[in-house]
């Protein structure tokens, strides 16, 4: 059994937990939970003064105020001060008043409303029950605030009585709340809008004469600040206008975005050494809603301009064409390669959760990869799928899977026949508030008659700090018989991370990885080791330290770091 000691410990843990922390010690019996807790709370306002100053007087008053919003009107007490930093309560509650009579009523059109009704079978306040103010006064907020959540802009008590008959502990409660009529949207308007009309109000949650909802307020607005058109969206209800007519218009105030914004970035990499970008971007190219952007970066093995431009249809942030360029050169270990590559697509929502992009690859590629110089050019048509929840299922759990197929044919302006399937994988799991465990997964596949039949830039490759770590980016692949990198038909990746808050945005963890590029067969490479990540917006920083099993160096160092400046 616990002795006293343990007791007494854990009670005053519980104490300073639940109320504010007092210069004096007190003890309390008689009283628990809530009435002790609320006691404790109103103590706090004596916590500077001498105790062998404070008046029975003001102990009662200190107690009545604590002990009657919880229904208890006729408590009993007796107080001990010892050594002028101990106070010892002995408190009876006496018996509590009790509801005698409850007579609430929903008038207007709440009284038919499913959600009024729910609100008022949940309330606490029932008859013969001990009274409790604070329960009373959650009701009234509760219901004011519905009201005005489903736009019952007219809701007022008519009666809100509570009578408090402490000499026969009895308490009669009245509310009458009046809803009146429900009010709905009304004209919408936009101002300072760029955009054609049509596209922005198509993205609109609710129509004229629905019935009023303020969150559908706060989904259209987050809609127009999810197209990227604007920097700023302020929707606001004009009640006084549409009183009469019980309407409220909706005034929709916007501030665009620059049409031309330049952002500027630099970061290093063990992967491709220091590197540098430039972003041009027009958010809005014109009034139908298109953009432009174009990306040119540059590192020591790879430079690449990147040129995109998006036609959105009705449904702008789901539904849209795209039609994209780049050209990329690339020399890098035994890997030297000029490419350029023309893709069209279509993007558009099957549901909340999964997108699809249909897409059409033009690419031409002249490269030497180890042994094998080629210039080639392929036709892939291909479909994809991002599976991307957008209400994760808590708040513990993000995951994140894209899955694309695509094909080309020599039939179809191609050099080569070559079905090629793609499919990756990212989980975040937050299994305490200073401790995560991260997944990440791989799995590609080009089926081909031979490795020739496929293009460089299309071969897989792995290493480096975002594959297999332990190993050189780029260097885990199947081999010639000179022993150069040629690139190969399959791959397959695993890491698990196990990271645990050192301090801030500081995490420090343990690594493993698994995986393999190969051919035929596989032989596969692991790695592990320890990770430092500061996880920061302005400028992340991740340092890995990694052994590979069958890695020629002994250990191996990865580090990125990088910020983009607006």
């Amino acid at each position: 059994m616990m002795n006293n000691k343990w007791v007494g410990l854990i009670l005053s843990l519980v104490a300073l937990n639940s109320a504010p922390a007092l210069a004096f010690d007190v003890e309390i019996d008689g009283l628990t939970g809530d009435l002790e807790t609320n006691l404790r709370s109103h103590l706090a306002a004596y916590e500077n003064h001498r105790l062998d100053r404070v008046s029975q007087r003001q102990f009662r008053s200190v107690i009545d105020t604590a002990l009657h919003p919880y229904g208890y009107y006729h408590s009993t007490f007796k107080s001990t001060v010892k050594n002028d930093d101990h106070l010892k309560l002995e408190i009876v509650a006496g018996e509590p008043v009790r509801i005698n009579s409850l007579d609430i009523r929903l008038d207007g059109a709440a009284a038919h409303d499913e959600e009024f009704l729910a609100l008022l079978a949940q309330t606490q306040l029932q008859l013969g029950a001990v009274l409790n103010h604070q329960s009373y006064d959650a009701l009234k907020s509760k219901l004011l605030s519905l009201a005005m959540r489903k736009g019952y802009f007219d809701a007022q008590f008519s009666v809100a009585r509570m009578e408090v008959t402490p000499d026969q502990n009895r308490a009669n409660i009245q509310l009458h709340f009046n809803s009146g009529d429900r009010y709905q949207f009304g004209e919408v308007t936009l101002h300072n809008n760029q955009i054609e009309p049509s596209r922005t109000q198509g993205l609109a949650t609710f129509e004229e004469g629905q019935a009023y909802e303020a969150h559908l307020v706060s989904e259209y607005q987050a809609r127009l600040i999810e197209t990227d058109w604007y920097r700023d969206v302020v929707l606001a209800p004009n009640l006084s206008s549409g009183k009469k007519i019980h309407q409220v218009p909706i005034d929709i105030y916007l501030t665009p975005k620059s049409k031309h914004i330049a952002q500027v970035g630099a970061g290093y990499s063990t992967n491709t050494g220091a590197r540098g970008s430039l972003r041009w971007l027009q958010p809005w190219y014109n009034e139908k809603g298109h953009s432009f952007e174009s990306k040119l970066e540059i590192s020591e093995p790879e430079q690449s301009l990147l040129l995109g431009y998006k036609i959105p249809e009705r449904d702008v942030i789901n539904d849209y064409y795209g039609v994209r360029f780049e050209a990329k050169h690339t020399d890098y270990l035994d890997t030297l390669s000029v490419l350029g590559d023309l893709t069209f697509e279509k993007h558009w929502r099957l549901d909340d959760d999964w997108q699809s992009t249909v897409f059409l690859k033009y690419l031409y590629e002249n490269y030497q990869q180890a042994s094998d110089s080629n210039e080639t050019q392929v036709m892939m048509p291909g479909i994809e799928f991002l599976y991307e929840p957008s209400r994760e299922d808590t708040a513990s759990v993000q995951h994140r899977h894209l899955y694309s197929v695509a094909y080309s044919s020599s039939n179809l302006l191609s050099d080569s026949e070559v079905l090629r399937i793609e499919g990756s994988s990212q989980l975040k799991l937050a299994i305490a508030d200073n401790h995560r465990v991260l997944i990440r997964s791989y799995l590609g596949a080009n089926f081909a008659d031979s490795i020739e039949d496929v293009p460089s830039s299309l071969r897989f490759f792995a290493g480096g700090d975002n594959s297999i770590r332990g190993y050189k980016y780029n260097s885990i692949s199947p081999k010639d018989e000179a022993g150069e990198l040629t690139g190969g038909r399959f791959a397959a990746t695993l890491g698990l991370d196990y990271q645990a808050r050192l301090c801030g945005s500081l995490w420090g963890g343990l690594f493993y990885d698994v995986g393999d590029v190969f051919n035929e067969s596989s032989h596969w490479k692991q790695g592990a080791g320890l990770s430092l990540e500061w996880d920061s917006k302005w400028l992340p920083i991740k340092l890995d330290i990694a052994k590979g099993k069958q890695s020629e160096d002994d250990y191996r160092l990865h580090l990125s770091f990088g910020a983009t400046f607006n």
